[in-house]
């Protein structure tokens, strides 16, 4: 008797992420090794707030070899991880670690950056008067937050 065993195919290679205010695009190569049933490779890409243990995250499946994330929240820590998979099985994780960038708001001569933590809302005021403080007054910011 004859065993012969198939092979799962090796971790996808160049992993990369290019973040965004409120998405992440990810893009990867093909593993060097795609197993024993080539014909079948596909991905599955997940993206999952950094430091929480159990779901929700976001995963996807894709025979390409990148996807973006969208509907993130800025200025958040994300791992990504992305499996190659064919018939046999799947191969070991591929993952970074990835933070997304912080909300700008433009109104033509200055930028605000902005964003929230559980109990905390930053703003930072980029532009012609940026040393000016008092310029921010005339933005109006509104945080509300779920209160027990």
């Amino acid at each position: 008797m004859v065993v012969v065993m198939l092979g799962k195919p090796g971790p996808v290679k160049n992993l990369q992420g290019s973040p965004e205010s409120k998405k992440i695009k990810v893009e990867w190569t093909s593993p060097e090794d795609p197993g024993d049933d080539p014909e079948s490779l596909h991905y599955r890409v997940s993206c999952q707030g950094e430091g929480y243990d159990e779901p929700p995250g976001i995963s996807k499946e894709t025979e390409e070899t990148e996807w973006t994330f969208d509907k993130l929240t800025p200025m958040m820590k994300y791992v990504v991880t992305v499996y190659a998979i064919n018939s046999v099985g799947e191969s070991q994780p591929s993952t970074i670690h990835i933070t997304t960038k912080p909300e700008q708001v433009e109104d033509g001569q200055n930028t605000v950056t902005a964003r929230k933590s559980a109990h905390h809302f930053y703003a930072q005021k980029v532009g012609p008067y940026a040393t000016d403080v008092s310029a921010l007054s005339h933005y109006v910011l509104l945080w509300c937050a779920n209160r027990k």
